[in-house]
């Protein structure tokens, strides 16, 4: 099958390696390796992001990596690439004249315009991606940043895709609420490296107590790190370890670092409270295996990657009963579920998990097999694959129908 996916890249070297970029990169690149691994041709459409960027390259992993110029080429997030993707759009449409996709698949609403436009041109299905909804997060995690043009062109890329998925169970209902029919549209979450994110390997520096962690790329209120902050004050015997935000150097000048340390000191657990900042993403396995316990308390998070990586390294989880979370984490069997997130609450699931040996390997061990079969990155290869076929056949049928 041959395959155009439509969104971010990481930058690739001139060996063709993949470099770290972006999170959203990341979940491009990841998911164009699977499908290549399982014989598909796969080609990655994305939009230069600075001059020295080549035309064309071919990765180690197999699948090719197109840059399109197309307006201004530095911007300073995703959402401000909206402008060029009219142009985009017809870059697209000139590339895919001499080579016709079989299926198109965008990932992020800028990205899904400029596919959609040109996909329909040539009749050629197309998927879109919502890996997080910005009507929901600006109702679920007060993110004013969501720009009003996101969440009008959103519901437009939703009645409009061949076939749609949502990162979890909870924003298909937003996407109904859209127009968009349930019975075209699915659950993909997000792959997981279960070759790097594993139970064996190194282990991170810690000390004698109980390690709780929690990971926040962003350090944002929404993510209720002053909830579990507080909730130390009643597991004495554990530190807290808070992975991300902005570099370190930078932590006592960001805001939300520096309101959350206050929280510290005022809960006399400030000894006990350690912040890494940014922390580069070869890093991370070493220190998920090196915590009893990963707490995420977000408010909502539409998938929780951090959750999944945690049960591939063995490590059991407590998490807010919302979005993602439902979907990947089982209750009782690889971590735990909190319906009210309060600092009381967190206290005791926390310390639920940590006072019980036997049950912590448990919960680790099922999380380990939980993310093995459902996230890794082969499974949501194949995931897709059941997506494309069926709107394959179905355009098939289309066509020998008779008029």
């Amino acid at each position: 099958m041959k395959v155009s996916l439509v969104g971010p890249h990481a930058e690739v070297d001139a060996d063709g390696r993949i470099r770290e970029g972006t999170h959203a990169g990341r979940r491009v690149s990841g998911l164009a390796s699977a499908l290549s691994g399982q014989g598909h041709a796969v080609t990655v459409y994305t939009r230069r992001a600075h001059a020295g960027q080549p035309d064309q390259c071919t990765t180690t992993v197999g699948y090719v990596v197109k840059t399109l110029t197309a307006g201004e080429i530095a911007v300073a997030h995703p959402d401000d690439e909206l402008p060029t993707m009219g142009e985009f759009a017809q870059r697209l449409d000139a590339a895919w004249t001499s080579d016709r996709p079989d299926v198109v698949h965008a990932d992020w609403w800028t990205y899904g315009i400029a596919a959609q436009l040109a996909a329909n041109h040539h009749d050629v299905p197309t998927v879109q991606t919502f890996t997080a909804i910005g009507s929901v997060q600006r109702r679920r995690q007060n993110r004013d940043a969501v720009s009003d043009n996101r969440t009008r062109m959103e519901k437009v890329l939703a009645r409009n895709a061949c076939w749609v998925t949502a990162s979890c169970s909870e924003d298909l209902d937003e996407l109904v609420r859209f127009g968009r029919p349930r019975g075209r549209m699915s659950v993909l979450g997000r792959g997981v490296d279960t070759e790097a994110f594993t139970v064996e390997g190194p282990v991170a520096s810690r000390t004698e107590r109980h390690r709780v962690v929690v990971v926040a790329r962003n350090l944002l209120p929404h993510r209720n790190i002053d909830l579990l902050i507080r909730a130390m004050a009643t597991v004495p015997d554990a530190e807290l370890l808070v992975i991300g935000g902005p570099p370190r150097s930078d932590l006592r000048r960001h805001d939300e670092a520096c309101r959350l340390h206050r929280i510290a000191v005022e809960t006399a657990v400030a000894d006990r409270v350690h912040f890494t900042g940014a922390v580069p993403p070869t890093d991370m396995p070493a220190l998920m295996r090196s915590a009893d316990v990963l707490v995420c308390p977000s408010a909502y998070e539409p998938f929780g990657l951090p959750v999944v990586e945690a049960m591939a390294c063995g490590v059991p989880v407590v998490a807010s009963s919302v979005g993602g979370m439902v979907d990947t984490v089982v209750h009782d069997v690889t971590g735990l579920l909190v319906s009210s997130v309060t600092p009381r609450t967190l206290g005791h699931a926390v310390r639920n998990v940590l006072r019980q040996g036997v049950l912590r390997r448990g919960m680790g061990l099922a999380g380990r097999a939980r993310a093995s079969s459902r996230y890794g990155w082969e499974r949501v290869a194949r995931d897709t694959e059941v997506v494309y076929d069926r709107l394959l056949t179905t355009a098939d049928r289309r066509v020998r129908q008779p008029s």
